[in-house]
């Protein structure tokens, strides 16, 4: 029975290392979700700053041009005024004038602010640019690792399964049973060792006369509060 009890323990504890290293590789796909997310979110603070500096640029190319024709107005009035016949006339094509030469400093004002809306964007995107290639480098460095701890993972459990699965023929079908039957109820975990006087399940205290019955290994014994198997293992293990 010795042997049987030291037998359904090692299964115990490849099952706990399996249900371990799965929940591990259920992680996995997560963190990489998580790490294109930061990788994606930095790309389109990138992108805004990029889309903020072709709007300003197209705004000032329009002042540009609105400039240039406001000049040209004012090449135009400037010439008539050789041409006009009365003072009031006169008057008011300088009115004209004036309010066209009025209307290039107000652009001018807009078109300096939008300079220095450029620069700042100028850095800003240089920033963004250095965050970005710094995330994308991380990125993949990170998903190369996540994919060889899952690739790792994998083979560990295939291996587990397989010693489970030798293990699994040394055991009579009513142990097995039992096993199985209180796995499922308690969460997988079947099968604990008596830790201080105490299931290592519950952590219920253990009479000293249960103890000595379990230590003798000779019988399959159950917890009297949580139903595990107990097993005994020397204080040094």
């Amino acid at each position: 029975m010795k042997e049987i009890l030291e037998a359904i323990y090692q299964i115990q504890k490849l099952d706990d290392q399996i249900r371990a290293n799965q929940s591990r590789l259920d992680q996995i796909p997560k963190n990489i979700a998580d790490i294109q997310e930061s990788l994606k979110q930095s790309r389109s603070r990138l992108e805004e700053v990029t889309r903020q500096q072709n709007d300003l640029a197209k705004q000032r190319k329009g002042l540009e041009q609105e400039v240039e024709q406001t000049l040209a107005n004012i090449k135009k009035h400037q010439t008539q005024l050789l041409s006009v016949k009365t003072n009031k006339e006169y008057s008011t094509m300088l009115h004209e004038i004036e309010g066209e030469k009025k209307k290039i400093a107000d652009i001018e004002e807009q078109i300096l602010a939008i300079m220095e809306n450029l620069e700042k964007l100028g850095l800003q995107e240089s920033e963004e640019k250095n965050v970005f290639k710094l995330a994308e480098s991380q990125s993949r460095g990170k998903q190369q690792e996540l994919d060889r701890e899952a690739a790792a993972f994998s083979a560990q459990n295939d291996e587990m399964k397989k010693n489970k699965q030798q293990a699994l023929t040394s055991l009579p079908g009513d142990i097995l049973a039992l096993y199985d039957r209180i796995g499922k109820a308690r969460n997988g975990i079947a099968v604990v060792t008596v830790r201080n006087g105490a299931c290592g399940g519950c952590f219920g205290n253990l009479p000293t006369q249960l103890l000595n019955r379990i230590r003798d290994m000779d019988k399959v014994i159950t917890c009297e509060n949580c139903g595990r198997i107990l097993i005994w293992q020397p204080p040094q293990q």
